[in-house]
């Protein structure tokens, strides 16, 4: 008996030969078109929008009914052979998500990386009508000719006249000529990839399953002999699922309106976040309605015949279907004219699922499964497939309202970017995918003044890595509040926003600490003697031994020649990684191979280790994939079925060399049974010749049909491969070319040359140069700036009696016979002290008043350095070292400094060392050595002493004989300090910084600069991310203002992107909002205005008089016309003049009195009035760069409600309003954005609306957009601003107020948007999470995010209702926001 086969061949019936032109098996001719790409009738706002969706279906049908020609006297029976039959093919087919091409290749990859996994959908319908060839001939006569052709093949210039004219037809309806891509998708709607073609489908009783290439076919076919139920492997086979053809049958409808629920029937199968339908596919004849209409007159006059026959008999007259008839006559005609109607149509649906009850199906009607005919219901859907199969279902009798408004055609399409690359696509933030169709949905800053649109967005809805080093690292942290004195400070005591130095000798804020590690940790051994703890990870500024010899010697053409070859070299690179698609994973052998003539003059020795290193550090997601093969037999290995067919056709059309006719069949016949059951495993030229040898068939004929093969290459069974750690391709080649950027930059101050390169990365390189000098060097740092200091003991004092001086007085001991001891006396007296030389030791004098100091700083009997000495500025820090090294410092004749000291003054000696680190100078860390003297010939020990080297030109001595010996040049080695040894340690927690140096770094132990930002850690958010397209290299700047107190919700994610976080709870934004400081300088009359409207209103209440206003006009303008910059030093000025009597005291109004003392004292009292109103010259400005700027609260509370009213909260609302304002101003001609949380904070008074106002008049044409954020949608509809919006996104608002009077949140989201109030977003913003609260069963319709109540896993994102323009129709985006932000 033979076995059923189950797996079988899906090979297409049709060919297309390019225009939608397409040529079937049995040679009829087909045009497709693709429809209008609008919204669906299920997005449709109102009866309008339905009729637009609705209006390209019925204009074809109609068009197509009139092309019938009438033959006089012909019944219907006869006509049906005249009607054009059409395939109706609506395709919502899977594929991997793919960033848009409007977006700049390195926005793709990171955007491809972000939404790894994303599935969207190639939706689109295709109307097909099957083409009569006429020659142009007209009338029936012509139509006849036509159709008698079609019995044979008819070469393809006999339809062109049909063509053209049907083509014509549709293209006034607004249908376009479908791609290759499209067409190729129609006829291989299953498969779920990119470039789909016919795979195998395995057909069980009533389901099908679906592959993603042969070999997973066959493999699934072995695991079926096996396991009957499908559910129990089909998991195991990867881009696999079900497949269930249900057929549809007829409709309930009897004449209801075309809003009548399940009208949209296919809409509803279609929809990806319920049903999912890959495709529907309707066929069938257009009857004109004439036809029809007379049709159901006669069934109704006969139907009424036999009822009245029936009543005369006595017998129950059966009225009912009469009355049906009438009213589907009726449904029938449209404004007197019949509707055409599709007969002999069969429609069928196919499901990525296996349906059991057809009651799962969201179709209003009967639902067949198909059982045992799962295989013709597919092949039924197919296009070509008409008369090729055995397969009529009950036929439907549809009207072409039932086909128009049903949603077959129609695509939930919005935003600013469809993601094809079409011309009008403007690129943007990628937002999510639309509900119902799962199309990509884009929104662009640019969108405003590049379409003359609105430039605002609102979106209203209820609230609902750096480097590692070890815990124990001391990082030197200037005096701060936490740190009154400063200090040298272990990271794990550190926290956000504490004072870090960094190599520019400057202190900057610590932006961010990672979580606390505890893996991958290294010991770092320095050339001066210092040891660091560092993670594998974490950034060092180094210099290898060929690039410090280039820059020593002056080669830096060298260098810059290099630059440019890292430029062109990453130029290669990101175009590799844009000729490749996320899903090829290529491992490091692979990656090195193809990278490795553009890298490997930068990646060291390393290869393969430094691509893996590179790509670890850029956190670049990977998976184990199978390696290089091992015990892999030789030869090449094809998989059977595709090769098998190969042979079979050249085997047919071969003539001679032993293929005569009897051979030829009996080899025919074997290779026919072997592809109606092909092996499991992949075949090679030894397998044939063991099938094939007793036929006589020789290895030269399978040779010679090898060499024509293309067919995919396959492993052997048995081949054991090495699991290996893969990335994807586009994304590492786009890193690798990042990484090499970063690590040869060039910033001011750096120099041609220096790298950043993490721990693991010199381990790998190799310590040692080719010479066996030190490879990996980090040049010294600048010195640290400090403070200049009101210090209690003079510097050079404190240093020569550290040095010489008496532990428990105030006595010195130095040479009096080379000048020492008079230089010592002079330097005490220009210190201020009264000197006193001993008359028993004439090398000893005395300080009177010096005990009395140093008992007073803790320092008589107890010899350090003070903590703030070390924080001075450079020249006390050096009069300091001056001090030490005049009275007990030495130097040589080649300007090596020498300072020793008995191991008991430790202390000094470290604290000399931290000082000349912090200074700049390459310190090696003491030694220690014995020490003693001999005395009548014996050896006595002393005290161990330590000795401290190092070589520098700064002016270290004061004393003449030795200053005349420091070098005027330093030698090149006491620049650098040389990485001796790097070895792995044991475990021990680390964590990383990120500060806002401008290079991002800091110092750490002994004044070492590292690097804290990550190689892949996005660069600000995806506007951010942007390119200017008016300046070339340059992101656009934005903005995002969180005026929440205490909120922490954005912070990482934007220190993580590299974005720049400026809070205002923090010292150092004293003023920053101030109009002066906030407003571009050149916008002189907005300064003005807002300056007047903020200090009359804070000064004068809430609605200050005109003379009020005109008052504070003149003492603003006095300032800043006398160089003020900030309003505190307008006011004082103005004052200063005022009182004084000044030459312009008359220009200033007396109201400057009044209001001084007020603004003064709001100044000591209320903690946010210092931010809007700055008093000290010389402040914070308020400034962007390009990217990302978050603009926090902190802990500071800036927000009021509107209801409350008083100088406090006129200071709140006014501290909103100037950081939105400076903002915008900021981002002005710089096509950036400004983002605004918390929004409705804005519009609580007329100052507040001014200010939003003037956003929405002037933002579109000075080049920016707005975005504002908000759970409170009444507060825009009642100040207005509608005119201003251009998009409205709507999240789950509820029902607060629903019924009450007055419009609840969700009604007034709905004015906003400009929905209907009865429409479908409004039912679904009330809808809770859960259906049931019992169960927690999530409720599809609900916009909030859904979770499965027994794992807590994530079902669906939330929803947001995004409408665009002003009167279109509001489509459901389902929301994908970065993992971060989760």
């Amino acid at each position: 008996m033979t076995r059923k086969r189950i797996v079988r061949e899906t090979g297409t019936f049709a060919r297309h030969m390019g225009g939608g032109f397409v040529r079937t098996v049995n040679g009829a001719a087909w045009l497709y078109m693709r429809m209008p790409d609008q919204p669906s009738v299920t997005d449709a706002s109102g009866m309008e929008e339905r009729l637009k969706a609705a209006r390209p279906m019925l204009s074809i049908l109609g068009g197509l009914a009139d092309r019938t020609p009438r033959v006089p006297f012909a019944g219907r029976k006869a006509m049906k052979g005249l009607y054009r039959r059409v395939h109706i093919l609506a395709v919502s087919g899977s594929r991997p998500f793919e960033p848009s091409p409007t977006l700049d290749p390195d926005n793709r990859l990171r955007l491809a990386a972000e939404q790894e996994g994303l599935a969207v959908r190639d939706r689109f319908t295709l109307f097909g009508v099957r083409l009569n060839t006429g020659g142009g001939q007209g009338g029936v006569k012509g139509f006849l000719k036509g159709v008698a052709d079609e019995d044979g093949w008819t070469p393809d210039d006999a339809f062109e006249h049909d063509l053209e004219d049907v083509r014509a037809l549709m293209e006034d309806a607004g249908c376009r000529i479908p791609s290759d891509a499209t067409m190729r998708r129609a006829m291989a709607f299953w498969p779920t990839d990119r470039k789909p073609e016919g795979l195998p489908v395995m057909v069980e009783h009533d389901h099908m399953h679906t592959f993603p290439d042969y070999r997973s076919a066959f493999v699934a076919a072995r695991m079926r002999e096996k396991v009957d139920d499908c559910r129990k492997w089909s998991a195991r086979i990867p881009g696999s699922y079900p497949l269930t053809v249900v057929t549809l049958g007829v409709l309930p409808f009897k004449g209801e309106n075309n809003t009548a629920p399940g009208s949209d029937w296919a809409a509803g199968l279609l929809d990806a976040s319920r049903c999912g339908a890959v495709a529907i596919s309707v066929k069938g004849l257009v009857e004109p309605g004439e036809m029809t209409r007379e049709q159901l007159d006669k069934d109704a006059d006969k139907v009424l015949d036999k009822a009245y026959e029936q009543a005369a008999g006595g017998r129950k007259a059966n009225l009912g279907v009469a009355r049906e008839l009438e009213a589907a006559n009726g449904e029938y005609q449209a404004d007197g004219k019949p509707w055409p109607t599709l007969v002999q149509a069969h429609a069928h649906a196919a499901l990525p699922m296996i349906v059991e009850q057809s009651n799962r199906v969201p179709y209003p009607g009967h639902v067949g499964l198909n059982p045992d005919r799962q295989e013709a219901a597919f092949e039924d859907m197919q296009i070509g497939s008409d008369d090729m199969i055995e397969y009529d279902p009950s036929p439907l009798y549809w009207p072409a309202p039932i086909l128009a408004f049903s949603g077959l055609a129609g695509c939930s399409m919005t935003g600013d970017d469809s993601g094809r690359g079409l011309d009008s696509d403007l690129p943007g933030a990628f937002v999510g995918v639309t509900e119902a169709d799962g199309q990509p949905v884009y929104d662009s800053p640019f969108a405003a003044s590049r379409r003359s649109g609105k430039a605002i967005s609102i979106i209203v809805g209820s609230t609902g890595s750096g480097k590692s080093v070890s815990l124990d690292t001391p990082l030197p942290v200037p005096p701060q509040k936490r740190f009154p004195e400063g200090g040298l400070v272990p990271l794990r005591d550190l926290e956000d926003g504490d004072m870090l130095y960094a190599r520019d000798g400057k202190t900057y804020p610590i932006l961010g600490m990672s979580p606390i590690g505890d893996d991958d940790m290294y010991e770092i051994v320095l050339s001066d003697g210092q040891r660091i703890k560092a993670s594998g990870d974490h950034q060092w500024c180094a210099w290898t031994w060929r690039d410090r010899n280039f820059a020593r010697t002056g080669k830096h053409r060298k260098s810059l020649e290099r630059r440019e070859r890292v430029r062109k070299a990453q130029e290669r690179l990101r175009a590799m990684a844009a000729g490749h698609g996320m899903d090829e994973w290529w491992d490091c052998e692979r990656i090195w191979r193809e990278v490795r003539p553009l890298v490997a003059p930068f990646a060291g020795k390393g290869g393969e280790t430094w691509v893996r290193n590179a790509l670890r550090f850029a956190d670049v997601p990977s998976r184990m994939q199978p390696g290089r093969a091992r015990n892999r037999p030789g030869g090449r290995f094809y998989e059977p079925a595709p090769l098998l067919g190969h042979i079979r056709d050249r085997w047919e059309h071969t003539v001679g060399n032993g293929f005569g006719v009897e051979a030829r069949a009996l080899r025919l016949a074997r290779l026919d049974g072997l592809i109606a059951d092909p092996p499991a495993e992949p075949i090679d030229t030894a397998w044939l010749l063991e099938r094939f040898g007793d036929l006589g068939v020789s290895k030269g004929a399978f040779d010679s049909a090898l060499r024509s093969y293309d067919g995919p290459r396959a492993e052997p069974a048995g081949t054991a491969r090495r699991m290996r750690v893969a990335w994807p391709a586009p994304l590492a080649l786009a890193r690798l070319a990042d990484r090499i950027g970063w690590r040869y930059r060039d910033e001011p101050g750096s120099g041609h040359g220096e790298q950043t390169v993490t721990t693991r990365e010199m381990l790998d390189e190799g310590l040692l140069a080719d010479g066996g000098q030190a490879n990996w060097a980090i040049r010294a740092t600048a010195p640290v700036q400090g403070v200049r200091t009101d210090l209690p003991i003079d510097p050079w004092t404190l240093g020569a009696w550290l040095a010489d001086g008496s532990k428990t007085g105030g006595g010195f001991a130095s040479d009096p016979s080379n000048g020492d001891l008079d230089h010592l006396e002079n330097r005490l007296r220009t210190a201020g002290y009264e000197v006193t030389r001993s008359a028993c030791d004439p090398q000893k004098t005395y300080a009177k008043r010096l005990v009395r100091q140093l008992r007073a700083n803790g320092l008589y009997g107890d010899k350090h350095i003070p903590e703030p000495y070390f924080h001075a500025d450079v020249e006390q820090r050096l009069e300091l070292v001056r001090g030490l090294l005049d009275q007990d410092g030495a130097i040589d004749r080649n300007g090596s400094v020498e300072f020793t000291q008995s191991i008991d003054h430790k202390p000094i000696v470290d604290g000399l060392t931290r000082l000349l680190r912090s200074l700049g100078v390459v310190v090696h860390e003491a030694t220690r050595t014995k020490a003693g003297y001999t005395a009548d010939g014996e050896r006595h020990e002393t005290r161990d002493r330590l000795r401290l080297t190092f070589t520098t030109s700064l002016p270290v001595f004061s004393l003449p004989r030795k200053r005349a010996l420091l070098p005027t040049e330093l030698r090149e080695t006491s620049k650098w300090l040389y990485v001796k040894g790097i070895r792995p340690i044991a475990d021990c927690p680390h964590r990383c910084l990120s500060i806002a140096s401008p290079d991002r770094t800091y110092l750490i132990g002994g004044y070492v600069p590292t690097h804290n930002t990550r190689l892949g850690l996005h660069v600000a958010a995806q506007w951010g991310r942007l390119p200017d397209p008016e300046h070339p290299g340059v992101q656009i700047p934005v903005v995002f203002w969180d005026p929440k107190p205490k909120s922490s919700d954005f912070e990482p994610f934007v220190r993580k992107r590299g974005g720049v976080v400026v809070k205002l709870d923090r010292p150092e934004a004293r003023g920053i909002l101030d109009p002066l400081r906030c407003i571009p300088r050149h916008m002189t009359d907005t300064i003005v205005q807002t300056s007047v409207a903020m200090l009359s209103q804070i000064t004068g209440g809430a609605n200050p008089d005109r003379a009020w206003e005109m008052g504070v006009s003149s003492i603003v303008g006095y300032g800043l016309r006398h160089g003020a910059d900030c309003l505190g030093e307008c006011v004082r000025l103005a004052w200063e003049e005022y009182s004084h009597r000044g030459r312009e005291a008359k220009d200033i109004d007396p109201l400057v009195e009044r209001i001084r003392p007020v603004l003064d004292r709001a100044v000591k009292n209320d903690p946010l009035m210092p931010l809007i109103y700055g008093t000290e010259p010389g402040g914070r400005r308020l400034s962007l760069s390009q990217g990302m700027t978050l603009i926090s609260a902190g802990s500071l509370n800036v927000i009021t409600d509107k209801e409350i009213q008083g100088a406090p909260t006129d200071v709140q609302r006014w501290v909103c309003r100037m950081a939105a304002l400076g903002a915008s101003c900021l981002v002005i001609g710089r096509n950036g954005a400004v983002v605004i949380d918390e929004a409705w904070s804005l519009l609580q008074d007329r100052f507040g609306r001014s200010v939003v106002d003037r956003m929405g008049r002037l933002a579109r044409d000075q080049h920016y957009m707005v975005m504002m954020l908000s759970q409170k949608a009444d507060e825009f509809v009642d100040a207005g601003i509608e005119d201003f919006v251009g998009k409205v996104y709507v999240l789950a608002v509820g029902a607060r107020n629903e019924g009450s009077g007055r419009d609840s949140q969700a009604q007034a989201a709905c004015r906003l948007a400009n929905q209907p109030l009865d429409g479908r977003m409004h039912a679904r913003m009330m809808h809770d999470r859960y259906v049931d609260p019992d169960s927690r069963a999530p409720d599809w319709e609900s916009l909030y995010p859904l979770r499965d109540p027994e794992t807590g896993g994530l079902l669906r994102g939330s929803v947001a209702y995004l409408q665009v323009g002003d009167a279109a129709s509001a489509i459901p985006v389902v929301v994908r926001v970065d993992g971060s932000l989760d």
